[in-house]
């Protein structure tokens, strides 16, 4: 037989292989059950609860997130590094679940029926409050969220 050089992703780049079809369908079979597991595992994972808290700490250079609007209300949007170009506390410790999660309420106090305005207001006077260590947030899925 003479050898078949394949250019593929489930093989490197100067692989020669003999009896091409087995070793595919080997292979493709291998990375279908890894799929088919992966998805499953997903799909279980996404069963948590639709609303989570966030205790996030508070820095001397804010609280270090993006918040974006979203259908009239605030959601995560991402970490901000501080000035010196290091991760911030949240990032480390991967407080947020997803991009996009609604926030439901700050330290208490609802956020429902306000404006994006008022939200990022609500955040910023809980992150300059100087008795206040740590910025409560109850946060609601995106994938949950009704509009």
């Amino acid at each position: 037989k003479k050898p078949i050089r394949l250019m593929s992703r489930f093989f490197s780049r100067d692989s020669t292989v003999f009896g091409r079809r087995t070793k595919l369908t080997k292979v493709l079979k291998r990375t279908t059950e890894q799929a088919t597991t992966s998805t499953s595992t997903s799909v279980a994972s996404s069963k948590q609860s639709e609303f989570y808290t966030v205790q996030l700490p508070v820095t001397q250079h804010g609280l270090l997130i993006n918040i974006t609007s979203l259908h009239g209300g605030a959601a995560f949007s991402s970490y901000r590094k501080n000035p010196y170009g290091d991760r911030g506390p949240a990032e480390l410790q991967r407080l947020f679940r997803c991009r996009g999660d609604k926030i439901v309420s700050v330290n208490g106090d609802t956020c429902e029926g306000k404006s994006y305005t008022q939200i990022i207001d609500m955040l910023v006077s809980a992150s300059q409050d100087p008795n206040n260590r740590i910025c409560k947030l109850e946060m609601q899925d995106w994938r949950d969220v009704k509009y």
